[in-house]
């Protein structure tokens, strides 16, 4: 077996580069990119051709991995953190959803996004979503794994449109949830 290593870009040199890089199209100083993260952030996110293989090849380094490191990397560290109020919006939310056996789905989560103060990075987000989920499931006194019951449905002619048929089969979903992220 080989043992694979993690590769650890140089991010002042990446920065510099896509810096050079936006530069000879804008014509303003690369220091004033590499000095403004979020100023060549702008810049990355609305040009329309940015040419990720040629900033890659002065790099030195493959398109996917550079485009990896600057989205899911870079651009969290220049984002930040989720703030202590959203958070708590977060666990709000989640508690209430749980409590009320609604499925924590992406249509949820959009909604729990549209009332944070900010737009977080995607993977800032999901990450304590899915911190503050188990957390919150950890907590609540009604949801400890000996109190968790699979609801058996009883076979019996049921109209699907029906919303308590629905509402079961959010039930069981719910629960099978909380069972593997209880385990």
């Amino acid at each position: 077996m080989t043992k694979q290593m993690r590769t650890v870009f140089d991010k002042e040199l990446i920065i510099s580069t896509i810096a050079q890089y936006i530069s000879k199209l804008t014509n303003i100083p690369a220091e004033t990119y590499t000095s403004d993260h979020n100023l060549l952030d702008d810049y990355v996110k609305t040009a329309k051709n940015f040419d990720w293989y040629a900033v890659a090849s002065t790099l030195n380094i493959d398109r996917w991995r550079l485009y990896h490191w600057y989205f899911e990397t870079f651009q969290r560290m220049i984002t930040g953190h989720i703030s202590a109020d959203d958070c708590a919006i977060i666990q709000q939310q989640i508690s209430a959803a749980l409590q009320s056996k609604q499925n924590l789905d992406k249509q949820f989560q959009n909604h729990l996004k549209s009332l944070l103060s900010t737009e977080y990075h995607r993977s800032t987000f999901s990450i304590a979503f899915n911190n503050i989920k188990r957390q919150t499931i950890q907590n609540l006194p009604v949801l400890k794994k000996k109190e968790i019951q699979i609801i058996e449905i009883q076979p019996k002619k049921v109209n699907e449109d029906n919303d308590e048929f629905q509402n079961a089969i959010r039930s069981v979903q719910i629960q099978l949830e909380l069972q593997k992220l209880m385990q």
